[in-house]
């Protein structure tokens, strides 16, 4: 006897929300990886990332419909399209920081009183840490670019919102 969690549908539906990714040459990254299962496993999946040549698209890969955004406006209308289309029962939302999209997708996802799952990248896919993300042992570590302390967020030299957002 199977045991469904989610009524009123032949199949879960999820949607996976980063900032990037979603493409071959981050295979190996959790979500996609985890997508891919998930699609494998008969759900319904549906990825949202911002897009690596800065054109709007809706591709296939894996059985997984990935939605690529230009920026912030169009990813809204993608969310919006996915939201009221797809009607997704669990909003799967990987690292909030640098994740304009996500953040938006988290409040959609309280608005319209869906489940949500949010996780971070470990230390070593951190861009204000590691110079190289595919290959993060190749380098040393960056401290310098890490915000330790509101008070930093302050004082430091670099811009206030860059600051801010790694804080």
């Amino acid at each position: 006897m199977q045991i469904s969690y989610f009524k009123n549908t032949k199949q879960p539906i999820i949607l996976f929300v980063a900032p990037y990714g979603f493409n071959e040459r981050m295979s190996n990254y959790i979500e996609f990886v985890t997508a891919r299962l998930l699609a494998k496993n008969a759900w319904s999946v549906t990825a949202i990332v911002k897009s690596d040549d800065a054109e709007n698209s809706v591709d296939k890969a894996h059985n997984i419909t990935i939605y690529r955004h230009k920026n912030i406006i169009f990813g809204f209308f993608h969310l919006i399209h996915i939201f009221l289309s797809r009607k997704p029962k669990i909003i799967y939302v990987c690292t909030l920081r640098n994740n304009r999209i996500g953040i938006i997708a988290s409040i959609m996802a309280k608005l319209f009183r869906r489940k949500l799952l949010t996780t971070e990248y470990g230390l070593l896919h951190d861009h204000y840490l590691i110079r190289n993300r595919d290959n993060p042992l190749l380098e040393k570590l960056n401290p310098d670019g890490l915000v330790y302390s509101l008070k930093q967020v302050f004082s430091k030299k670099s811009r206030f919102i860059i600051n801010l957002k790694n804080y």
